[in-house]
Order: C-alpha cells, then structure tokens, then sequence
C-alpha cells in the first residue's frame, strides 16, 4: 500500500483539474482529516496509554497470584492437617 503526500496529491491533481481547483480540494482534504483526527484523539490509545495498561494489569495479576499461592498454601496445611487428625485419631 503506498500513500500520496499532500504535494504529490496536489501535482496530480493540478494536471487533471486545473492548479485553483487542484489547491482548494488538497485543502478541503487537509482541513477533513484534521477535524476526524480532532474528534477521534480522545479515543486513540498512544503508546503511554498502553504501557500504563499494562503495567497496571502486571500489578493486578502480581497481586492476585500472591493471593493464589497464599490460599493454596492455607489449603494443603488444612488438608494434612485433617489427613494427620485422622491417621492419628485413637478411638
């Protein structure tokens, strides 16, 4: 896919149509994707907007397997500690 600049889009443009008309679309296109982007900024992840994402879901996920090792832990210790009562048990 390539892409035409703004000069090269006016050259080609200027030899089909004529160089005023030629000047006043470029512009119109111009002044167009200025006003899509300005309305569409807000809603556009940058890269920063992306690694703070990111590190918030490692932190997130560093804290919740802490959690996930500490109530496996408590769960085996309950485990064996019934396992023990009950080898243990005298009647």
């Amino acid at each position: 896919m390539s892409y035409v600049s703004t000069i090269e889009l006016y050259d080609l443009l200027k030899v089909k149509i004529g160089e005023p008309e030629a000047k006043n679309l470029v512009q119109y296109i111009d002044t167009k994707v200025e006003k899509d982007f300005e309305l569409k900024k807000d809603i556009i992840a940058t890269k920063q907007d992306i690694h703070d994402l990111s590190e918030k879901l490692s932190e997130k996920m560093n804290s919740h397997f802490k959690w996930l090792i500490g109530l496996f832990i408590t769960q085996m210790a309950f485990v064996l500690g019934i396992v023990y009562f009950i080898l243990n048990y005298k009647h």
